[in-house]
């Protein structure tokens, strides 16, 4: 297909990089991206014209989707953001459905979950530049994708939810245990996860999550200003070694953390049998949207 070559063909003696113009095509069923004459690269999500879903595709397309950010020069900031209501607060059933078809080289649980969710972390930390996040509503999925964000900014609708316990039948050690155990502490995320506690926007100020709430109309306008008064006044070095010292803390926790918890969880899916004879996959997204 068109849309699936890589977007930098290699040329010896040539640093590799990405361009904008290859790369926004590739991905543009998942993400519309744009880029401002100064440098500010917005990022929104997306499923067609409603907020994103998650899904298999979903979770490996974002890897592949900060890889080629990480690799342009010509970024020197990243706003993320979403579409419609939510940010990405629903699964795609029909994929899901389609799960009870599919043949895995070895399983779900490695070649969909480990495989991509030990690396969908670093992905996003090593984005060079800082990032903002714009979060325009309920996120239920993946909120490492912009709670490593440098500033964040949610609508006052705006909340975040685990469900690996109350919905998908599972224990919570994707990373998102550590992450934002390393935010708001460690006793304090056991509570919020075996409770399925769900994070408003005011709770995420107070805990430390995110750093302003702003009405969603205004929301990736505040965003724009902020990068444009705050991040671009500085030197382009300056607020690369910005986003240095403040992601090193989390690529050090993924490190030490994430492919030992991620492959406990994938092991503890494995055993689990909820209907036996029934596709798991669906009936997890099933519950859990019902939720």
């Amino acid at each position: 297909m068109e849309n699936q070559k890589y977007a930098h063909k290699f040329q010896l003696g040539v640093p590799f990089r990405t361009y904008l113009e290859d790369y926004a095509p590739k991905w543009e069923e998942l993400a519309w991206l744009r880029r401002s004459e100064d440098g500010i690269l917005e990022v929104q999500l997306h499923w067609g014209n409603d907020s994103c879903r998650f899904s298999e595709s979903v979770h490996s397309g974002l890897v592949g989707l900060a890889l080629d950010i990480q690799r342009d020069p010509d970024n020197e900031c990243v706003i993320i953001t979403g579409t419609g209501k939510d940010f990405m607060n629903k699964p795609d059933k029909a994929e899901a459905l389609a799960e009870c078809d599919r043949v895995y080289p070895h399983s779900a649980t490695y070649d969909w979950w480990w495989m991509n969710q030990t690396r969908i972390f670093n992905a996003f930390i090593d984005i060079p530049v800082p990032v903002i996040a714009a979060i325009n509503g309920g996120c239920s999925f993946h909120p490492e994708t912009w709670l490593m964000s440098d500033y964040i900014f949610v609508s006052p609708d705006t909340y975040y939810v685990d469900k690996h316990v109350h919905g998908s039948h599972c224990i919570p050690a994707d990373g998102l245990n550590e992450l934002v155990g390393f935010i708001v502490g460690r006793n304090r995320v056991k509570g919020i996860f075996l409770n399925g506690t769900s994070i408003d926007a005011q709770m995420g100020v107070d805990l430390g999550l995110w750093h302003e709430i702003v009405p969603k109309e205004e929301l990736v306008d505040r965003a724009r200003k902020f990068a444009r008064e705050t991040i671009l006044c500085l030197e382009p070095m300056h607020r690369r070694m910005w986003r240095e010292v403040f992601v090193q803390p989390f690529r050090e926790l993924m490190a030490k953390t994430v492919r030992a918890s991620l492959a406990q969880e994938a092991y503890a899916a494995e055993l689990c049998k909820v209907r036996p004879g029934e596709n798991h996959a669906l009936q997890f997204r099933e519950e859990f949207e019902g939720k």
